[in-house]
């Protein structure tokens, strides 16, 4: 994994993209975008769905084990986590998922691919593509939206180095490495994905 970050050349599902290492040096010139802008005592710190728990007869949901860290944070880092999870992480950890790579000379080609109940994947598809649309029209956004004038690029940063994140944790805990170079793929995706609406929205 280690050496696919500076690699020059990466394909991931029949689309080649840059490495994350390399993205991120062009990032530099959005960094302003980046920062954040305000901070926040209300946070959780690990809002993945898995930590979320709904209560059918109240139609309440109740959110379970919370990071602990009591000082400020940034908010976005929530939104962020939950788009993460929206967007593949936990399809990864259930290992519903099939990766294969090919090794061409100096380029890797990989193909992953997620599977189980197609109508969940579906509606997972639906919710994440819904979701930076959602946050718009939610009046309890309202304050984050004043505060935070690039709040939907942040949350999509966010995103994207969720998966790089959890690549340390995955290494130690998992018996192949499977889980951690396909959170290293998704988030190399993303990355290069945000990188180019970032091109087409401010140059």
């Amino acid at each position: 994994i280690n050496s696919l970050f500076s690699k020059k050349k990466l394909i991931i599902n029949d689309r080649e993209v840059l490495p994350p290492l390399l993205v991120l040096e062009k990032l530099d010139e959005f960094k302003n975008i980046l920062k954040p802008t305000i901070e926040s005592l209300c946070c959780h710190g690990d809002l993945t769905l898995s930590n979320v728990i709904y209560i059918k007869n109240k139609k309440l949901f109740k959110l379970i084990d919370p990071r602990g860290y009591y000082g400020y944070w940034d908010p976005i880092y929530d939104f962020g986590k939950i788009k993460f999870t929206l967007s593949g992480f936990r399809k990864l950890v259930i290992k519903e998922f099939d990766l294969s790579c090919i090794n061409n000379g100096a380029i890797n080609i990989f193909s992953l691919k997620f599977n189980g109940y197609p109508k969940g994947i579906k509606n997972l598809n639906i919710i994440n593509n819904l979701y930076i649309d959602h946050l718009k029209r939610s009046k309890y956004f309202e304050y984050i939206k004043e505060k935070e004038p690039f709040w939907e690029e942040r949350i999509l940063f966010a995103e994207a180095i969720h998966y790089f994140s959890d690549i340390p944790f995955r290494l130690y805990t998992d018996k192949s490495a499977k889980i951690p170079l396909s959170c290293f793929l998704i988030g190399t995706q993303l990355l290069n994905e945000f990188y180019s609406k970032l091109v087409n929205k401010y140059k």
